[in-house]
């Protein structure tokens, strides 16, 4: 198995005192890891240290094999389950996994760590915290849905109905359709996942009601 490749290293805010939780971000499509930096001062947190990672680069079928940052290949939008990486969601969902292990490493335990992530990360983060082991803090997921949806519930980890998600989306976005947000979300509930909806008059976007929910998410939590 090849070793994943991120294309720059995370950029990571570290807490002024003792470090007791992590949040862990992931980018959208065609982002990086300083995209959702940028925003850092919304989520700070005491004892919080907060990790931006960037995926690897890889060409991406819908914008015509262009080589971007991109947790995996998309190959369409209109209809999200047609075509899936398998490969490239398993690869970058073990990646993050790393991640949250190296935490765990350094001791801040399961249970002290957020996973979230918008759009194509979000996607990631779902992965993440459904086929989780151990119970995690939360999930974060902003205008995405789940992929490889039909491997659930047989793929649900252990730790996953323990693990809260806040899910948020644009009731206007016509990139990532909120009926897929709407379907994630009712998929999640059928499955006995302890999860909340919140929608937005906004496109595939963030907006400032939505952050304001993630701090209050991340409080909850940590």
């Amino acid at each position: 198995m090849s070793v994943y490749a991120p294309s720059q290293p995370p950029i990571v805010f570290k807490p002024a005192g003792p470090h007791t939780a992590t949040l862990i971000w992931l980018h959208g499509l065609g982002d990086s890891g300083a995209g959702w930096a940028d925003v850092a001062d919304q989520f700070a947190l005491p004892g919080l240290k907060l990790v931006f990672p960037t995926s690897s680069q890889l060409p991406v079928t819908l914008n015509g094999g262009m080589r971007m940052n991109a947790w995996f290949d998309l190959t369409s939008l209109s209809d999200i389950d047609t075509v899936e990486d398998r490969a490239g969601m398993q690869a970058s969902t073990a990646h993050v996994r790393a991640l949250v292990e190296a935490e765990v490493s350094a001791g801040v335990p399961h249970n002290r760590i957020v996973v979230a992530g918008f759009s194509q990360g979000g996607a990631i983060a779902l992965s993440v915290g459904l086929r989780t082991p151990q119970p995690l803090a939360g999930v974060v997921a902003l205008s995405t849905w789940l992929p490889l949806r039909d491997d659930y519930p047989g793929a649900l980890g252990e730790g996953a109905k323990a693990t809260p998600v806040l899910q948020c989306h644009g009731t206007q976005d016509q990139v990532v359709r909120t009926a897929y947000g709407q379907q994630t979300h009712e998929a999640m509930k059928a499955m006995g996942m302890n999860t909340e909806l919140k929608l937005y008059p906004m496109a595939h976007s963030a907006c400032p009601q939505e952050l304001d929910a993630v701090r209050a998410f991340l409080q909850s939590r940590l």
